[in-house]
């Protein structure tokens, strides 16, 4: 992927990576560290955005919030709420080749 990234950065497009949810658990990397290789993988192919899925609770909630401090890009999502508040920014604003892009982030039940 970080090749794909490299390549289409240098013949001068504007590139943006975003998870959907549901990265941390499934593979047996994210298994064997409960998902902190992962968000280490992440990291290191500088994803721009992530939105946690349902399977990013796997483990738990308090070690999904645990994961989400050692992302080096954000977390978004307009409807988890943990102890009633919201813990991410509901959306967040990207630009791309001139153009303004919203993703907003809806995290599976």
């Amino acid at each position: 992927m970080q090749q794909v990234r490299d390549t289409l950065e240098a013949q001068g497009y504007t590139t943006i990576l975003v998870d959907d949810g549901d990265a941390i658990q499934g593979e047996p990397i994210g298994t064997l560290s409960e998902g902190e290789a992962m968000i280490e993988l992440m990291n290191a192919m500088q994803y721009d955005v992530a939105i946690p899925g349902n399977h990013e609770f796997d483990y738990g909630a308090d070690r999904f919030l645990e994961l989400a401090e050692l992302a080096e890009y954000p977390y978004i999502s307009c409807n988890f709420n943990y102890l009633g508040d919201l813990l991410f920014e509901p959306y967040v604003i990207l630009e791309a080749a001139g153009q303004k892009i919203a993703f907003v982030g809806v995290t599976t039940p």
